[in-house]
């Protein structure tokens, strides 16, 4: 499986700005694969996001002490006016203790 490096979470709010671009010319041009597509590939790189940020949380990498666990933040998480039905958004992480490995 694919680990993201935290340090490229910038990058992959470009590539999701990108693809909902696509999407939108997609929908627009009645490409309905390609929305298909699109929406899978935001689905895996939203979930990446949240994996990458776990990993910041917890060292880059390192194990996480169960004093300093990783919790999911529903308040934080991105909303996309565009969303496809059936399509959560993925929360993202946040931490309990401060990042400044």
């Amino acid at each position: 499986m694919l680990s993201v490096n935290p340090k490229m979470l910038p990058r992959l709010d470009e590539l999701e700005t990108d693809l909902i671009t696509r999407r939108e010319r997609a929908v627009d041009e009645g490409w309905h694969g390609e929305i298909e597509g699109i929406d899978l590939t935001l689905t895996f790189l939203r979930s990446k996001r949240v994996q990458a940020q776990a990993r910041r949380c917890s060292g880059h990498g390192q194990p996480r002490h169960a004093s300093h666990p990783v919790q999911i933040d529903p308040e934080r998480s991105r909303k996309e006016p565009h969303e496809a039905p059936g399509h959560a958004n993925l929360p993202t992480a946040r931490c309990d203790r401060p990042t400044d490995r």
